[in-house]
């Protein structure tokens, strides 16, 4: 089980690459819109820097899924850890998006 969590984290690292490596703003909202940001290269590295903490704590998170047995009370940890590091996601990315983009 901790094999597909795992996976997971190693597409949260890929979106890490992806922002890393895009020359233009990396969307995050809404995918259909361009978001205007004052300087791309600090955005893109803000957000895959983002991408990346994500990915290592989300991997973090699923450790117990790998010690513990089928029917063990640890492996419900990964479901309210996976639920807040998403939120704290969003509340970073909001962050990095006040910083950034050009109202």
């Amino acid at each position: 089980m901790y094999v597909i969590w795992l996976m997971a984290s190693i597409v949260f690292l890929g979106l890490a690459g992806y922002a890393r490596a895009a020359h233009r703003p990396v969307r995050f909202w809404n995918v259909t819109k361009d978001i205007q940001v004052r300087d791309i290269h600090k955005y893109n590295r803000a957000v895959a820097r983002m991408w990346t903490v994500f990915a290592a704590v989300f991997a973090v998170i699923g450790l117990p899924l790998l010690f513990a047995g089928q029917n063990s009370a640890w492996a419900v940890i990964p479901i309210p850890g996976g639920m807040a590091s998403a939120i704290a996601l969003m509340v970073i990315y909001t962050g990095i998006e006040k910083k950034y983009r050009i109202f």
